[in-house]
């Protein structure tokens, strides 16, 4: 028994010597993740966009650099962020983006072999890649907040209809059953329930306060 035991724990320290592959896998993948200084030259807009998508998303501008990276390196199939991207770079005069400012971001040691690699392949300039892609992914949250918003606000015109109707029946039922009546409880607890969700998305629709889906 004392054998096997000694045996055991002579070995276990070379397993992940002894497995090629997976002693590759994480060695290359902590190179990946090790983060680099490089220089981006981008323009004001950009930049602002950038601080943006850092701020509503609660991440650093690496992270925000890092998820872009992912992105345009998606399978092509299915990558048409990066397909608007570059039909963006051959048509879009960089001037028009107004002037620029050399600036130094922390970024992965991948997303920097990414963004070299997609700018080699597709004939763009590394930081014209970048500013396009944080450019263009702001623009697509921005659209889809307005498109959420709008139907926010639909959904509030009839919440106030429904309201106005649920205030009828209310009294119509106090009438049959009384003020003490378990039913009418019952149905004034729901409808405060309601009316604060109707205050929830009125307040969203004023200061883009959040509706908490958890708060009644």
């Amino acid at each position: 028994m004392k054998k096997n035991i000694k045996n055991k724990i002579s070995k276990e320290p070379f397993l992940l010597e002894d497995n090629s592959l997976l002693q590759t896998t994480y060695t290359t993948d902590l190179r990946d993740r090790q983060s680099v200084r490089t220089t981006f030259n981008m323009s004001e807009k950009a930049n602002d966009a950038l601080n943006w998508l850092a701020k509503n998303y609660h991440i650093t501008f690496k992270e925000v650099i890092d998820s872009l990276c992912l992105e345009l390196s998606s399978e092509p199939k299915e990558n048409h962020f990066l397909d608007i991207v570059a039909e963006v770079a051959k048509k879009i005069d960089s001037k028009s983006l107004g002037k620029s400012t050399r600036k130094t971001q922390v970024i992965s040691k991948k997303s920097l072999c990414i963004l070299k690699d997609l700018s080699k392949k597709h004939s763009i300039q590394r930081d014209l890649l970048i500013e396009l892609s944080i450019l263009l992914f702001k623009a697509q949250i921005e659209e889809n907040i307005e498109k959420k918003r709008e139907k926010h606000k639909e959904a509030g015109n009839r919440f106030s209809k429904f309201l106005a109707k649920a205030e009828a029946f209310e009294k119509e039922l106090k009438k049959l059953l009384g003020d003490d009546d378990p039913i009418i409880m019952r149905f004034g607890i729901a409808m405060q329930i309601i009316y604060n969700l109707s205050y929830a998305i009125e307040a969203e629709l004023k200061d883009g306060t959040p509706i908490d889906p958890d708060e009644w």
